[in-house]
């Protein structure tokens, strides 16, 4: 069932306000005013009476403790509310297995061994400091809030995880408050309810073995997901109990109202630069309240309440680093989780993958953080039965990837002592059952290939189908994330799908990917456009920053320009260093323009009026090559009055401009036209001749204007020709780049495959050990045939019945003298080949020296395919004569013995 948009919940702090509680959405945490204005209370049964669940004037214990036990677990809870004090202001809530047709008398038992109050627990009891609430018989119990909601009847028996429940459900609603506490009980049950304590930052313990009689299975269980704080004994759990509430207390003044420590949020630097160069990770990119509450975290374990003390510690233990670095990749995951979207993603998306596909086109699928395995192998059996339904032949194969070399491990080993999520049907016909382990089948596994690989860092896969990457985005924040759709987007083939978490968005990256299924967050990758793929290093390091997408681009050029022009407010024009207009002002740029003859242009010389031309173009190179402001005054414009020129560069930090902004204003110093006055012809012939010659000057100065503006054409021609050679280069530049990318996919997609065959040699030479060292020590005669009765191999001991050596292996068993009086072993090896069955024969060897019980089998596979026969000589002289002498003992007595020669060779 799918977590709701809203719950309420506790603060985040070990002292909780009991004025206020949270709405926590997958968005937001926003605070609700106090209740107590809504009219609400609670009877004294516990039952809800008002409007709500919960009194607002009870204060919350400081701590809320789930404990969970097996039916085994009396004597723990016993013990353990021995060592407890009773005034804590902790809560306790008792989570045990319990026979649903039977009434339950823990609470009886419990009460001679707490001063605490002990009562079962009750639908809408709200949480009290200082009591112990015992889970009812056939019932689930959760936690809603600081309020127990019991709901009967529990599930069917298989199905039935009452701490795993109630733990859960601690943890949303308590959080950093939240303790998880596992005695001695048979099974696993309580560990993912571990793992959801641990992913919101709370406390969690597990019972230590004491004697050979204790039931160590759930504790052992939780200790081996690697995320219980504190094994101890259950006499020292309230200890250490205690010492975690005294260390909150004490940090808890040091919280902001986020409860993050600013003192921590201050030396994240160092600490992920530490983290960086021992584990070659690079976490900065990661949203900071969830590093900062990890950080606290492992403080809280060690005891630690400095900052600066806890980074010194992780610059000295190189084992912190590796403690801090699984503390950051916590990750509750299962089979199919969020069930709907995978039936969306089945029902909807993955049939298009095998349209018009070939047999030899594989279907690629990239699992991007696959943690332990859950993810990739549900991915596969989905495929899998599509492929049946289709009766189509494709390949698969699945990269699953994380940079968790121990998940990856066990994702690779692929043995699951729980699943969670599978129906029934599924689980039979995909998985085996190996032990206390279920592995998949051997199809399932071949499909899916594990390796190490950092989204940020490391070049990813590509003509992938199919990437789902899920709850991984939203621990990063806008930069990484960025850069992570950008590497998914060049992954994908045209049309490819990416599958994200439900609390993941793209609202940045509509450009890159258009949402097909907005509930479950499936979305398809646009063609339009070809991200840039982000430069990739092969070691963590400083990521540079992604390159800003066209729209982002124009949104600054628009802030940088009001910005720069707020105090002329003119009319005005952004161009870039080739003179070319890349924006207009809203104000009346039309009256300054007037464009050339010819083709039409976005230059602005080409279309600025000619009068203002030798003056702006000379302002604009003054501009560009100082990367200062330039003005000029009362600049003439034929017909109009004087103009203003403002012309300023648009800065960037550490970079030379690249745009400047163009402004024109009216200008305040326009002089008044003299009257006209009486002159005397002398003076009117003297001011002829002076405006002839100014008319003269003109017609020489537009000569010589004109001159100019045809060189400046030239000059452009030759730069035109100039970029259209640097346009060329660029192009078989990013050619090469492109080539260098998928060079970069492929090796990626071959170093991968290489890790997974890597593991699988190590797995094999090691089997192949355990069977060598099998063959060399046992002492019952064992021959491999084939089909063709040729020798496969043999233990030592055959060679007492049949004269072998190692070079014998590879021939035909018939060539080979054998030392037993038998002549029908071709025979019988066809007719077991033939039935399928066993055949047994006595046999004793020619010169009766040994007698030997033969037993011809099949040679199975482990796809349950028959290949040759195996046979086993069991030596039985020893029996045998024990035999013959009980038989001379009894004489020609009538009594039969008891014991035939047969009994003994088994």
């Amino acid at each position: 069932m799918a977590r709701p948009a809203i719950r309420l919940v506790k603060p985040n702090s070990a002292q909780c306000d009991h004025k206020t509680l949270y709405c926590k959405s997958d968005q937001s945490v926003a605070a609700i005013e106090s209740l107590e204005t809504v009219g609400m209370s609670v009877g004294k049964s516990g039952q809800e009476t008002g409007a709500s669940m919960v009194s607002p004037r009870r204060r919350p214990p400081s701590l809320v403790v789930g404990i969970g036990a097996s039916a085994g677990g009396l004597a723990a809870f016993k013990t353990f509310f021995d060592n407890m004090p009773a005034d804590t202001g902790m809560a306790f809530v008792l989570v045990q297995h319990l026979d649903p047709d039977h009434k339950s008398l823990l609470v009886e038992l419990l009460r001679p061994h707490s001063a605490m109050p002990v009562v079962e627990a009750q639908d809408h009891d709200p949480l009290a400091p200082n009591q112990i609430y015992v889970i009812p018989p056939n019932a689930t119990l959760s936690l809603e809030g600081d309020v127990l909601r019991v709901a009967t009847p529990s599930p069917a028996r298989e199905y039935r995880r009452p701490i795993d429940t109630f733990f859960a459900s601690l943890a949303e609603s308590q959080e950093d408050c939240a303790v998880g506490i596992i005695l001695s009980g048979v099974g696993s049950d309580g560990s993912l309810g571990i793992k959801a304590i641990k992913e919101h930052g709370g406390f969690t313990l597990a019972q230590a073995e004491f004697d050979d009689t204790a039931m160590t299975g759930m504790p052992s269980s939780a200790a081996a997901t690697g995320l219980v704080d504190r094994v101890a004994s259950v006499e020292s759990l309230p200890t250490k109990l205690l010492e975690h509430q005294a260390y909150l207390t004490k940090v808890e003044e040091q919280k902001g109202a986020d409860g993050a420590r600013e003192d921590v949020r201050g030396s994240l630097s160092a600490i992920t630069a530490v983290l960086r160069r021992r584990l070659k990770h690079d976490f900065s990119g990661y949203k900071q309240n969830t590093l900062i509450r990890r950080i606290q975290r492992r403080m809280q374990v060690l005891q630690i309440e400095s900052v600066t003390a806890y980074a010194e510690h992780l610059r000295k233990e190189p084992s912190e680093g590796d403690a801090l670095f699984r503390e950051l990749l916590i990750g509750v995951t299962q089979f199919f989780r969020d069930e709907d979207a995978f039936d969306s993603l089945k029902a909807n998306f993955l049939p298009s993958l095998f349209t018009g596909r070939d047999a030899d086109d594989p279907i690629r699928v990239w699992v991007a953080g696959c943690a332990t395995g859950e993810e990739a192998y549900s991915i596969a059996i989905m495929l899998q039965e599509l492929l049946g339904s289709h009766q189509h032949e494709a390949a698969v194969t699945i990269f699953a990837t994380d940079i968790d070399p121990q998940a990856v491990a066990f994702a690779r080993a692929a043995r699951f002592r729980r699943i969670d999520g599978l129906s029934q049907e599924r689980l039979q016909r995909w998985f085996v059952k190996d032990g206390d382990d279920y592995v998949p089948t051997h199809v399932i596994r071949e499909m899916c290939v594990f390796s190490e690989h950092n989204l940020v860092r490391d070049p990813p896969f590509s003509r992938i189908d199919l990437i789902t990457c899920r709850n991984v985005l939203i621990y990063m924040e806008n930069d990484f994330q960025h850069r992570v759709m950008q590497t998914f987007h060049y992954a994908l083939r045209p049309g490819g799908y990416l599958f994200i978490g439900p609390s993941e968005s793209i609202s940045r990256e509509t450009g890159l990917f258009s949402i097909v299924d907005k509930k479950q967050r499936i979305l398809q990758r646009r063609d339009g456009a070809r991200a840039a793929l982000p430069h990739f290093v092969p070691q963590a390091g400083t990521i540079s920053s992604p390159q800003l997408p066209a729209n982002r681009i124009e949104d600054q050029i628009d802030k940088s320009a009001r910005r720069v022009m707020a105090k002329h407010s003119p009319a005005y024009f952004i161009i870039d260093r080739n003179h070319n207009i890349v924006r207009f002002s809203g104000g009346e740029t039309g009256r300054y323009l007037e464009p050339s003859e010819g083709n039409a242009s976005l230059d602005l010389f080409a279309n600025l009026a000619r009068s203002l031309r030798t003056q702006v173009r000379r302002a604009v190179e003054t501009a560009f090559s100082s990367g200062r402001a330039v003005e000029e005054e009362n600049l003439r414009l034929e017909g109009k009055p004087p103009v203003d020129l403002v012309v300023e560069p648009i800065i960037e930090v550490g970079h030379p401009p690249s745009l400047v902004v163009v402004a024109f204003r009216t200008s305040p110093h326009t002089t008044d036209l003299p009257q006209e006055t009486e002159i005397s012809p002398a003076n009117r012939r003297e001011l002829e001749a002076i405006q002839q010659e100014f008319r003269a000057l003109q017609i020489q100065h537009r000569a010589t204007s004109e001159e100019l503006e045809s060189q400046i054409e030239n000059m452009k021609s030759v730069t035109e020709e100039f970029q259209s050679v640097n346009e060329e280069l660029q192009s078989s530049n990013e050619e090469l780049e492109t080539a260098k990318e998928e060079m970069q996919s492929v090796n990626e997609e071959l170093q991968t495959i290489n890790s997974e065959l890597h593991g699988k040699n190590e797995l094999l030479l090691q089997a192949n050990n355990d069977l060598q060292n099998l063959l060399d020590n046992t002492q019952i005669a064992t021959i491999f045939l084939d089909d063709d009765l040729t020798v496969r191999n043999f233990t030592p001991a055959a060679r007492e019945v049949f004269s072998l050596r190692d070079g014998d292996r590879g021939r035909p068993v018939t060539e080979i003298t054998s030392l037993l009086s038998y002549d029908k072993l071709c025979e019988d090896v066809r007719t077991v080949q033939r039935t399928l069955g066993v055949v047994e024969s006595q046999l004793d060897l020619k010169d009766e020296s040994a007698t030997y019980i033969m037993r011809i089998r099949p040679y199975r596979t482990v796809a349950n395919v028959i290949s040759g026969v195996v046979i086993t000589f069991s030596n039985i002289t020893e029996q045998k004569q024990q035999h013959d002498h009980l038989q001379v003992l009894m004489g020609d007595s009538s009594i039969a013995p008891t014991t035939s020669l047969r009994s003994f060779s088994r």
